[in-house]
């Protein structure tokens, strides 16, 4: 694999990622300000999506990104939850504190593995 030295990403001023993950030489990150992201081997944005708060696309701290069980799954710290999307961003579901608090966390992960 090569890896080259991307300098900037215009994501916006003061956007640093909180976590990356390379999956098909594509960077996917998260950050503070509520944005997912990916990049590719050129440093062009793929896309970007995401805004500050509560809700299907809005996450108050992404902290964490990552795929697993053919989707990309995105912890959001100060809204106490996990959410999940398609290969093309689509929305499929989340658990957590403040998503659904009538379902367990353990109920929603077994649901989901089936």
């Amino acid at each position: 694999m090569n890896v080259k030295l991307v300098n900037t990403i215009s994501l916006g001023a003061d956007v640093y990622p909180n976590s990356i993950v390379l999956k098909d030489n594509i960077i996917h990150g998260c950050d503070a300000k509520g944005q997912i992201f990916s990049v590719d081997d050129d440093g062009l944005v793929k896309f970007e999506f995401g805004t500050e708060g509560l809700g299907r696309y809005k996450f108050r701290q992404a902290v964490f990104i990552t795929f697993g069980m053919d989707k990309l799954i995105v912890a959001d710290w100060h809204n106490h939850r996990v959410v999940f999307y398609d290969d093309k961003n689509n929305y499929i579901d989340e658990f957590g504190h403040l998503s659904n608090p009538t379902r367990s966390v353990f109920a929603n992960l077994i649901a989901r593995s089936k």
